[in-house]
Order: C-alpha cells, then structure tokens, then sequence
C-alpha cells in the first residue's frame, strides 16, 4: 500500500475536510497507478492476476487439506 493511499484511508476514518479529501484523491491516484493491480488494462496484468488467484487457491485448498488431514 503506498502512503497516498493509506492518507486516503486515514482521512476517511478521521473524517477530513472535503478540500483535504480532494487533495488526497489526487495524490493517491496520481501516485498509486502503478501499485494496483488491473487485469483489465492488459493482457500481462490479465495474466499477473490468474497466476496470482490459482496461487491463492491452491494455498487455501491446502490449508484445507492439511487441516483436515490433522483433525
């Protein structure tokens, strides 16, 4: 997470000025473009982003597994 977007998300919490929120939003989209991650931008992140929830599957399906394999 980069530090314009955790500013977001505190001024959120905090309940900033809408002049504040308005500066923020900027800085976070201007700064954060790169940090997320959108399949539907190109075909590399398309891509990036299947590794990326099979990766996650085959984690919680052997958590899953293990787990049940000890009780």
């Amino acid at each position: 997470m980069c530090e314009a977007h955790f500013a977001h998300c505190v001024l959120d919490l905090l309940g900033a000025r809408p002049s504040e929120r308005l500066t923020v939003e900027t800085l976070s989209t201007r700064a954060c473009d790169g940090d997320v991650l959108n399949p539907l931008r190109s075909e590399d992140e398309a891509f990036r982003f299947l590794l990326y929830a099979i990766v996650v599957i085959a984690v919680i399906t052997g958590l899953v597994l293990a787990l049940r394999a000890l009780i």
